[in-house]
Parts: C-alpha cells; sequence; structure tokens
C-alpha cells in the first residue's frame, strides 16, 4: 500500500535514489505519495472487499491517468506548441474515450531525442527556488540549488513542503536560450567541503551525445533540411545569433 505516514518519501520508497536528488523533487514524489495513500484509503471504503493488491492497482491506474493528463494537456502543448499538439490529436479529451491509439506505432524514443534534443530543459532551471508562505509572501531563505542536490534534510522542517510546492508553482521557468546556470554548470552534486568538486552538466550532455554516436549539428540540418551542409561559421549565422556563431567559432575548428 505504499508508506502509511504524512513524512516525506525517499528514496527507499521509489527504488530510484534520483527522487531525493533535490527537496523540490522530493517534494512532488511525496505529494503524489500521499495522492496513492488517499485514494487507496476512499477505494478501501467503497470495496471494503478489495485485496490490498487491487486496491494498490487501482490506485495506481488513477494516479497514471492524472499523470497522463498533466503531460499532454500542461505540458506537450508548452514543449511543441497547441497547434502541433492539436495536428497529432495529442490533447485529451474531456469527456468520452479516445480512439486515435494507433497499436502499430512504434513508439521507440529517437536516440537523438533521448541522447540530446530533450535536455533543452537544462536552459529552464532557475538557480534559487523561493519558499512562499500560507499567505502567498516570498519567505527570506531561498533554495540555492548547489545547496539542495541530494540534501533532503529540510524536509524535516515543519511546512517545509508546502512552501516548496507553492514556490514551485508561483515561479515561472528560466528562458529557453543557449544559456544553462552556473549552478549546474559549476557546481552539480559537489561536495561542500572539497573546493572545485562541481560537476558540468552541458559538458555531460556533449560527451552523453558523444557516446551515444549523434552526428553533428550540421549534419541534421541537412536532414531536416534546413539548408545545404554548413561549410563555414557564416553559415550558420541566418539561424543561429552571431554573437553564439562568434563565440563558438573561437572554441571549434
Amino acid at each position: 500500500m505504499g508508506a502509511r505516514s504524512n513524512r516525506f518519501l525517499d528514496r527507499r520508497d521509489t527504488g530510484d535514489h534520483r527522487s531525493s536528488e533535490m527537496p523540490s523533487l522530493a517534494s512532488i514524489h511525496t505529494t503524489f505519495l500521499r495522492y496513492h495513500n488517499r485514494l487507496s484509503d476512499s477505494l478501501r471504503r467503497i470495496n471494503p472487499s478489495w485485496p490490498d493488491e487491487k486496491i494498490y492497482q487501482n490506485a495506481r491506474n488513477i494516479i497514471s491517468a492524472s499523470l497522463q493528463i498533466i503531460t499532454f494537456r500542461d505540458f506537450l502543448p508548452r514543449v511543441l506548441g497547441r497547434s502541433f499538439a492539436a495536428k497529432f490529436n495529442l490533447q485529451p479529451q474531456t469527456s468520452g474515450y479516445s480512439s486515435h491509439y494507433d497499436p502499430e506505432c512504434n513508439p521507440t524514443i529517437f536516440n537523438e531525442f533521448a541522447a540530446a534534443a530533450f535536455r533543452f530543459g537544462h536552459s529552464l532551471i532557475r538557480p534559487r527556488l523561493p519558499l512562499v508562505d500560507r499567505g502567498y509572501r516570498v519567505l527570506t531563505e531561498q533554495l540555492l540549488l548547489r545547496r539542495g542536490f541530494f540534501n533532503s534534510d529540510m524536509l524535516y522542517s515543519e511546512h517545509i513542503i508546502d512552501q516548496i510546492l507553492r514556490g514551485l508553482v508561483t515561479s515561472s521557468m528560466e528562458t529557453l536560450d543557449h544559456s544553462i546556470t552556473s549552478e549546474v554548470t559549476n557546481h552539480l552534486f559537489e561536495n561542500r567541503a572539497v573546493p572545485f568538486s562541481g560537476m558540468d552538466l552541458a559538458a555531460l550532455n556533449i560527451q552523453r551525445a558523444r557516446d551515444h554516436g549523434i552526428p553533428s549539428y550540421t549534419s541534421y540540418r541537412e536532414i531536416c533540411n534546413i539548408s545545404s551542409r554548413a561549410s563555414s561559421f557564416n553559415d550558420l549565422r541566418s539561424d543561429i545569433p552571431g554573437p553564439i556563431v562568434d563565440r563558438l567559432s573561437q572554441i571549434y575548428e
């Protein structure tokens, strides 16, 4: 039935140590854990003869449906654009059942997406997360990203999960651009007792793409019919801002 208390959820409950990678992430996991337990209690009252496993699986199905709604109604339209989502019938219906599912469709994720493109979210990371009280006033203390990596001790503080969640829902994401906060390019998973021990998320992304055999950006320009293959940095200026092209030319041949 899951953890039957109001304590926060940690890596022992999820089977994945990344569930407590950040206090904000652990707070969201905790919210869904409590949601599961609330659903389980309701299902047990409605169906007192159901065994634990049936209650668990039905609660799990409801939560899976909730996550699908969040993904297809709220997330994908923001990423792909509402017109694109509507064109491919990615928006959930408000009632009834959909007949758009295609069992012949290959659901495999492209290597290019998994190893490279989906990392666009790293540009959206905020360096700080405000903590917000019940009156939606921002508290003096803020959660600095480098102080939160695998540090869930703060979740034992009273009302902290509520304050973190209010901060999440009232804060806008960073702009999608060529920049990534130094909190993850200089201080990722750093050991505060060891100077310069932080990792660089952008460098890890590049290394991962190389490990996965992802071709170059200019190769994909050809595949996507953006233009002919670029033979110089000047050929990129029609699609990439000039200052960024200049910076790339100072790093790469």
